[in-house]
């Protein structure tokens, strides 16, 4: 069945807030050097409010936290905020400058443009950590200029990088919103260590996100309304690296890589325990194991003829025997060097014979029978 294409488009007009901004959000608070609450937390006017306040941000305050520490939670009815380290001074109605983390960004008033009859508008777009946003829908995501981190102001033509639409604070209208993005560690959603998106950015490509691999598509810079520098092929750019060189199928086995770029894996026979999600070599994939395989139950050997274990079986409850051959025996218990009792094809139970002596020379305990060459020995009280 046909689904719905890939929406985009172009964000313009908008205001970027990265990680190390001063004027985002400011806040008052006290704070004492035995606790990682910051209370009578109030805002400063003129700036975002502490309303666009989320957990992973960074703050940073002369004297009590000069080298930044991480929000961990905030509760604005109690006036609080939990951060990760305690405050190296205890102090009163403290100035703090919050921003956000590396790889995350707050968009400020972005204006949308949709290709001509396009009816997607910003109330068909949620963030992907919204209380509105279904599981089953597609996300939201954007493609940003980079830079070096060392020269945040000089764009490196041609470098992209893709980010989730994670949070839409605000919605002045239909055409009209602010929004947090966010990366991921790895993946097509991945910010480098050392590029982030270029300052001075107004206007770039806003693009819907494939359901299974977050994938946007390419599309044309007229038709977007996107600006120059190629914005319309950045997604292909991105999927090239982190989608389409991983499609090969790598085998491992016990652990060690066996093959790379495998278009199928053949199983045969049964067995399969269980298959479980797993990681190796910086890859996600799955985990197989097989009865008597590495990792499986090592108890039992299924050999080409025969079935061995390790252990001691017990049996709770009727043990079946069904012969087909009229040749072979029914049952046969096995010592290294003889059969010690067997019922044979025919039906006969046939116990082991020792050789003939004045006395046994094995013990019979009581209802035990021992046979010789000739004789035959009960065992009564």
């Amino acid at each position: 069945m046909a689904q719905d294409r890939l929406f985009y488009g172009a964000i313009d007009n908008a205001t970027i807030f990265a990680n190390g901004t001063n004027s985002f959000i400011r806040i008052r608070f006290d704070c004492d050097i035995s606790s990682t609450t910051l209370t009578n937390v109030v805002d400063v006017s003129g700036y975002f409010g502490a309303s666009n306040l989320i957990p992973g941000q960074q703050l940073v305050a002369n004297t009590n936290f000069p080298s930044g520490v991480t929000i961990v939670s905030v509760d604005l009815g109690n006036n609080t905020i939990e951060v990760d380290t305690v405050p190296s001074a205890t102090g009163t109605n403290r100035l703090g400058r919050v921003s956000p983390p590396k790889g995350q960004y707050f968009i400020n008033s972005g204006s949308l443009t949709s290709p001509t009859n396009n009816p997607i508008n910003f109330n068909n777009i949620t963030g992907s950590e919204d209380s509105d946003y279904l599981p089953t829908d597609n996300k939201f995501g954007v493609l940003l200029l980079q830079s070096s981190t060392a020269s945040l102001s000089s764009g490196i033509s041609g470098e992209f990088a893709q980010y989730e639409i994670s949070r839409v604070q605000n919605r002045q209208n239909t055409q009209q919103a602010s929004f947090y993005i966010t990366s991921s560690a790895n993946g097509i959603l991945a910010e480098e260590d050392d590029k982030a998106a270029s300052s001075g950015i107004t206007s770039f490509a806003i693009v819907e996100l494939s359901y299974s691999s977050s994938l946007a598509t390419i599309f044309n810079q007229n038709v977007a309304g996107t600006p120059a520098g190629g914005y319309e092929v950045g997604a292909y750019q991105i999927a090239v690296q982190e989608f389409l060189d991983d499609i090969g199928l790598d085998v491992l086995y016990t652990g060690s890589y066996t093959k790379g770029n495998t278009q199928f894996i053949n199983f045969t026979g049964s067995g399969i325990q269980d298959i479980t999600l797993t990681e190796s070599f910086g890859k996600e994939g799955v985990n197989i194991v097989i009865e008597g395989g590495s990792g499986g139950d090592d108890d039992w050997y299924i050999g080409s003829t025969f079935l061995t274990s390790s252990r001691d079986v017990r049996i709770t409850g009727s043990l079946l025997i069904t012969q087909t051959a009229s040749n072979l025996d029914f049952f046969v218990v096995n010592s290294a060097s003889y059969d010690a009792f067997k019922i044979n094809s025919e039906g006969v139970a046939q116990f082991f014979a020792n050789i003939d002596a004045i006395s046994p020379s094995a013990t019979a305990g009581y209802g035990g029978l021992y046979f010789q060459s000739s004789s035959v020995w009960a065992a009564l009280d």
